[in-house]
């Protein structure tokens, strides 16, 4: 099954981003081809790798942990996106992320990116976004699809597009005492507490070691806790009715809704799970969630413009049932249905844009943040001052191996271990107050 053949057309509504690469002017935050690498496992490579690893005490493991992109270009090669099992794809935000490659079969290759899927365009030779009917469809287009789809059509879309889930993964508590742990911070601190234990400075390594223990528990239980509220609020299922070839009516799980379904809204109102166009009939929403408004807006049907007027949802909002938002109530005249067809189905529509700007936010260029850096750059060199200086002069008196162990204890003074457990602390009182 070729998945790379349910593409909508493109839009001729694209700018160019800063990578040269194309952008819709409605979702910024969509990337529709982002600049990729391909690779491959190499054997030999994966072999010296392991050895190199180990040594000193698996600081290479930790390396390739903390930047998994480099750790892809040295236990890998470099080849075309058609037959890579990697992909290393370069962010907006200009941050590298590996991605595993998915096939479905020998034509279907596709990769999970920021929760989005992106399969493999041969023509463009690279891994593009998978749209809906939200771009390159024109308002005649749309409105053809008013008949619903076939059921060999759906399954065949519904293997496509996937499920149409907001599903936010959460994370067990031990996945992320693995990620609190091994961040580098906290590795500075287990270092010191070796450093101090072997001194026989067992008191204060102990109330460090407990200052650490008791701040990394608050940021786990705080950090699953806003997941577990994230998935709750993003999470919504129900069951909804859809047109099947214009004369069957069938009652379908919402997640199954896939781009080009046509859903029947009753005349009582519904909960959207989707971003729909809306064909037939006007429909009372209130879209509070969304975008804070209280008054309720009334949509009605999208108009029947000239063959070459593209729809766009930001252009169309008067006609566009956006997901997340609530439709109170339907009008339709004489025995017609209220009819909108699907646009876009799970992390694509509004709803899901949203949750995935709070799960993937955009980087702040905080003045404050680039201060502190500069700060532990500062710290950090003082620091290997004070040990080069240290082993000079004391390396004949007190032998090479004291004199080293005396400059670690200097860097272990200057740059204070308790600093990420006494920050952790103050981030979760800091969100405790805002919640207050």
């Amino acid at each position: 099954m070729d998945i790379g053949n349910q593409l909508p057309k493109k839009s001729s509504h694209l700018k160019t981003n800063r990578y040269g690469s194309t952008t819709d002017d409605d979702n910024d935050d969509i990337d529709p081809s982002p600049p990729q690498v391909g690779y491959q496992l190499s054997i030999v490579k994966c072999i010296i790798f392991v050895f190199l690893a180990a040594l000193p005490l698996f600081t290479g493991l930790l390396m390739a942990y903390w930047w998994r992109a480099r750790w892809v270009k040295l236990t890998c090669f470099r080849c075309p996106l058609n037959v890579a099992s990697f992909v290393i794809v370069k962010d907006l935000d200009g941050k590298e992320r590996v991605e595993m490659v998915r096939i479905v079969d020998a034509n279907s290759r596709y990769i999970e990116h920021r929760c989005l899927r992106y399969i493999y365009d041969a023509s463009e030779e690279a891994f593009t976004v998978l749209r809906g009917y939200d771009s390159g469809m024109t308002c005649e287009d749309m409105h053809s699809l008013a008949v619903g789809l076939s059921n060999s059509e759906h399954a065949v879309k519904l293997h496509t597009y996937g499920p149409n889930s907001i599903d936010v993964p959460v994370k067990p508590y031990y996945v992320l005492f693995v990620e609190e742990v091994l961040h580098p911070f906290y590795m500075f601190q287990l270092f010191s507490i070796a450093l101090w234990m072997y001194e026989v400075y067992y008191y204060y390594a102990a109330s460090i070691f407990v200052l650490s223990t008791i701040s990394v528990i608050f940021s786990l239980v705080q950090t699953r806790k806003n997941m577990e509220q994230l998935r709750s609020i993003a999470r919504h299922s129900s069951m909804v009715t859809v047109l099947r070839e214009g004369l069957e009516i069938q009652n379908i799980p919402s997640d199954t809704l896939v781009p080009g379904d046509v859903l029947v809204i009753p005349c009582t109102g519904m909960a959207m799970p989707c971003d729909a166009a809306l064909l037939t009939g006007t429909a009372v929403v209130n879209e509070s969630s969304l975008t804070g408004e209280s008054s309720p807006l009334t949509k009605t049907p999208l108009p029947h413009l000239n063959q070459n007027t593209q729809y766009q949802p930001a252009r169309f909002k008067p006609h566009t049932l956006f997901g997340g938002t609530e439709v109170i109530q339907t009008r339709f005249y004489a025995n017609s249905r209220v009819l909108a067809v699907v646009m876009t189905t799970a992390f694509a529509t509004a709803r899901g844009r949203m949750v995935r700007s709070i799960m993937y936010p955009k980087p702040l260029d905080l003045k404050f943040y680039a201060d502190s850096i500069k700060f532990m750059c500062g710290l950090a060199c003082v620091a290997t001052i004070g040990f080069v200086y240290t082993c000079v002069l004391q390396a004949e008196a007190i032998g090479v191996w004291y004199s080293i162990v005396r400059g670690l204890d200097i860097v272990t003074t200057v740059v204070p271990p308790a600093l990420p457990a006494a920050l952790t602390v103050g981030t979760v009182y800091a969100l405790q107050r805002l919640r207050k």
